[in-house]
């Protein structure tokens, strides 16, 4: 009784594994540590934080210059410039170069003395769009993951 199910587990273990690999270029927005969101300290004065747009494409596809733009979304307890800024160099569009496959988004963030906690203080990064035909924004699927970044200010 113990072999045959030893077999069967064994013969039920040994399907072959396709590796899958994404035929569409593609662009997503994360973290150093791959993570989507993030909470900034309300009380942090002149604080950088990075995110990084990285870029998935074949050397075919990739051999001139792409575009990525991507918009901001405002809570109603922010405001740019009093809350925080968007470093010059990393505003939108970012430009991606043959042979460069991750940039960053520098934020720097302000103390606000009239700082609200009771609204939204949430900054959202989505990625908009693309100078390359059929680039997608976001990871490949229905769920399009890693296309939006979210910070909140507590």
């Amino acid at each position: 009784m113990f072999a045959a199910m030893t077999a069967l587990v064994m013969f039920s273990s040994c399907e072959k594994h396709e590796e899958i690999f994404f035929n569409s270029p593609f662009v997503s927005i994360a973290d150093e540590n791959g993570g989507t969101k993030t909470t900034v300290s309300k009380d942090g004065n002149n604080l950088i934080t990075v995110v990084y747009v990285t870029l998935s494409a074949s050397a075919e596809v990739f051999s001139s210059p792409i575009e990525i733009e991507y918009e901001m979304l405002v809570g109603d307890g922010l405001k740019e410039g009093v809350d925080f800024k968007v470093q010059a160099t990393t505003k939108s569009p970012i430009t991606f170069t043959p042979g460069i496959y991750t940039m960053p988004i520098r934020i720097q963030w302000f103390k606000n003395a009239d700082f609200d906690p009771d609204k939204d203080n949430s900054l959202t990064i989505t990625l908009s769009g693309s100078n390359l035909e059929g680039m997608l924004l976001g990871y490949p699927g229905p769920d399009s993951r890693k296309k939006s970044y979210i910070f909140t200010k507590k």
